[in-house]
């Protein structure tokens, strides 16, 4: 079962990236969108339907997580560059899934044109930052934990391959 719910295995945290793994990265976030997209594009309504293991999100849920994931995780960044170590604003993604929208075949192009704008946007903007930006944190109020820049980073990285893992796991069984 651990397999399933960690594809790719589970998230390392790192404090530090240095400028390879940076750029490592970035290039992850700017390329993922064409990355899920061509994945995807061969997705039939039972794949969409499908889970990648029980009581886990079916393929539908987990391109719209992606997209309200990542979203919240670009303004994330944004706020700790223009503001001193905010307070974030979590939110409950096992109930956002649950939603109807987020259970909609025919809503996946609107968060596939979500992830890419997302993604063009934040990888532009880390691109512009100074090694000594990705210090800068924000706080989260759920886990009471700070999290600099550079661990938020490596984290998004990770989380793209791991949802990705998880649509391969789906297709894998078609």
């Amino acid at each position: 079962m651990e397999e399933l719910r960690y594809p790719n295995g589970p998230y390392n945290t790192v404090q530090y990236l240095d400028e390879k793994e940076l750029r490592i990265c970035i290039q992850r976030i700017e390329s993922f969108p064409e990355t899920l997209k061509n994945f995807v594009a061969s997705f039939d309504t039972a794949d969409w339907q499908a889970t990648y293991r029980p009581g886990g999100w079916s393929a539908v849920q987990l391109v719209h997580h992606l997209a309200d994931s990542h979203l919240h995780s670009y303004a994330r960044f944004r706020h700790a560059v223009t503001e001193e170590t905010p307070t974030i604003k979590d939110y409950p993604e096992s109930l956002w899934a649950e939603l109807e929208d987020a259970q909609s075949i025919e809503h996946i192009p609107a968060s596939l044109q979500m992830i890419t704008g997302i993604h063009q946007r934040w990888g532009a903007f880390l691109k512009k930052l100074k090694p000594k930006d990705y210090n800068r944190s924000f706080y989260h109020p759920e886990t009471q934990t700070h999290h600099s820049l550079y661990q938020a980073l490596a984290y998004y990285s990770w989380h793209c391959d791991h949802h990705l893992g998880h649509l391969k796991i789906i297709k894998n069984k078609a």
